[in-house]
């Protein structure tokens, strides 16, 4: 199975056809949770995990479809974005680290 993130919002500010993204709490909730994780690439993803090892992204339709057919097709790919995701998300991401991470920039003791 692969589950599928889509970063992109509905905003004024920005056309239909060129909606912008954002990282949504659902790119640490899916691979925390052992998901073969496949999302739209949004800014900062590479600051939360290894894309193409950790989790896949795409940037349009047809790269995403590639993509799914990729991983339909490689047990194996899937396997390790499982667990390489996984191992990430509870390693860095977790509650307890992103506290640590906002305490430290703040310099609170």
């Amino acid at each position: 199975m692969v589950t599928l993130g889509v970063s992109r919002y509905p905003s004024f500010r920005h056309s239909l056809t060129k909606p912008d993204t954002y990282s949504r709490l659902r790119d640490i909730e899916a691979p925390m949770l052992g998901a073969c994780y496949l999302t739209e690439y949004t800014a900062g993803l590479e600051e939360l995990y290894d894309l193409g090892s950790e989790i896949e992204t795409y940037s349009n339709v047809e790269e995403m479809a590639q993509k799914i057919e990729k991983l339909q097709k490689d047990k194996q790919l899937r396997l390790q974005l499982r667990n390489m995701g996984q191992k990430r998300a509870l390693s860095e991401h977790s509650i307890a680290n992103s506290l640590a991470k906002i305490k430290l920039q703040l310099n609170i003791k």
